[in-house]
This record gives structure tokens, C-alpha cells and sequence, in this order.
């Protein structure tokens, strides 16, 4: 009987340490497994917000009243590329390539700008910089290409900076070079030929007082995305 009252409380005891190991390396386990999943979110771009208000310009808005801005892409219309020798098959294998190993080649030097009116008669505080802003150049056209390389990012959330656009008023961004996207440096777009090309320029970016339909975004701004009309581009080989 004593032996009995013994071994019990030892049989006890070891299942119980064996459950507290269970526990103690699920728990580690599920922590680290959470801290893999934060950093490969860290690491990812940002997408698009569904439900963002969207607009394509002034003249082809749904609703002109709801979002009072309009995006324009105006600059230079034709340009010259050199291949290096490669036929533009080769040449679009090259970037192609270069882009998927994590190196992408430069884009097309440009010289566009791109601009950002108010057309409303009330002031606007719209964001222009930090991760929530994001300005994308996508290129149509036969030889066109818009890729996104497997880059990396560091993971601090960048606050965005807003400035206030009085009625009539513009802001407007000097582009040099057809990589944009998230911080800039996530889409990267070409032409690998000669031909006629069409650039469209698309911004995120958040707005206040918000549209009726935004998504709610922070300090009372609503996100929303605009799309400008496309700019018509020629491009000829290097003879």
C-alpha cells in the first residue's frame, strides 16, 4: 500500500514535467514561427488598399466631387534605345533575366513630370511622401515591360508627410528615370524596342478631407488612387 502511495505521485510528477516541456516548446515553436511570419511581412511591399476610391483623371471620373485632384503626365516624347548590340528579342531575355536574379538593369532615362492638381475650390492636404504614397509608371506598347524584381526593404514604417494644395494649386514630381513604385524602387519598367508606347501614371497617396467612399486612413485622411491619361511615346533603336 505504501508502495502504491509512492509511485503514484512519481508517475504524476513526470507527466506533468513532460506536459510542462510539451507546452514550453509549443509555445516557443508558435513564437518563433510568428517571428518568421513578421519578418517575411516586413520584407514584402505593400499592396494596394481594396476599396480605395479610385480615379482615372478629371474627364473620366465617376464622380468628379468626391475626389478633387487630378493627375498629368507631361514631358518628352521620343527617345532612343540602345540595345548594345542585342535585337530586341535579346535584349528583352536580358532584362527579363537581370530582373529575376535581383539585379534589374537601369530603366529608361526620361523626362517626364508629373503633376498633382487640386481642381476643387476648397484647400486639400494630400500626402506626398512615406510607405503609404506610392507612385507607379507602367509602359504599354509591343516591347513593354513592367516588372517588380525579388528586392529587399528595410522594415521601418515611414510615416507620411502631407502638404496642403490651395484650390487651382499643383505639386509636381521631376521624373528621371521609369522605376517607381513602393519607396520608389519595387516597379521597374522598359521598352525593348522601337515602336509607339503609352506611359500611365497611377498614385496612391491619401487626401483630407476624405472622399465619400475612401478607405478611412490615419488622422481623419482617406486613401484613394489616381490614374492619369496615358502619354504617347516613340521609341527608335540606335542606329
Amino acid at each position: 500500500m505504501s508502495s502504491t502511495t509512492v509511485c503514484m505521485p512519481r508517475k504524476s510528477a513526470a507527466f506533468l514535467n513532460r506536459k510542462a516541456r510539451w507546452i514550453k516548446a509549443s509555445v516557443l515553436i508558435w513564437a518563433a514561427s510568428m517571428g518568421l511570419t513578421l519578418a517575411a511581412r516586413g520584407e514584402q511591399q505593400p499592396q494596394p488598399t481594396p476599396g480605395s476610391a479610385q480615379v482615372q483623371s478629371q474627364s473620366t471620373s465617376k464622380d468628379k466631387r468626391s475626389v478633387p485632384l487630378r493627375i498629368t503626365v507631361t514631358g518628352k516624347t521620343e527617345y532612343i534605345l540602345d540595345t548594345g548590340g542585342l535585337n530586341p528579342a535579346e535584349y528583352k531575355k536580358k532584362v527579363e533575366k537581370a530582373a529575376e536574379s535581383g539585379r534589374p538593369l537601369p530603366t529608361p532615362a526620361v523626362e517626364v513630370t508629373v503633376e498633382i492638381t487640386n481642381i476643387s475650390d476648397k484647400p486639400v492636404e494630400i500626402w506626398t511622401s512615406g510607405d503609404p504614397v506610392r507612385l507607379v509608371l507602367k509602359l504599354e506598347g509591343t516591347g513593354a515591360l513592367n516588372l517588380t524584381p525579388p528586392l529587399a526593404f528595410t522594415r521601418e514604417f515611414r510615416i507620411p508627410r502631407a502638404e496642403t494644395l490651395a484650390p487651382g494649386k499643383s505639386i509636381a514630381f521631376r521624373v528621371t528615370e521609369l522605376t517607381s513604385g513602393f519607396r520608389g524602387r519595387s516597379h521597374f519598367a522598359y521598352w525593348t524596342d522601337s515602336g509607339a508606347y503609352k506611359l500611365t501614371a497611377t498614385l496612391s497617396t491619401g487626401i483630407k478631407p476624405a472622399p465619400l467612399g475612401s478607405q478611412e486612413g490615419m488622422d481623419g485622411f482617406g486613401i484613394v488612387q489616381l490614374q492619369s491619361e496615358p502619354l504617347a511615346i516613340t521609341v527608335k533603336l540606335k542606329k
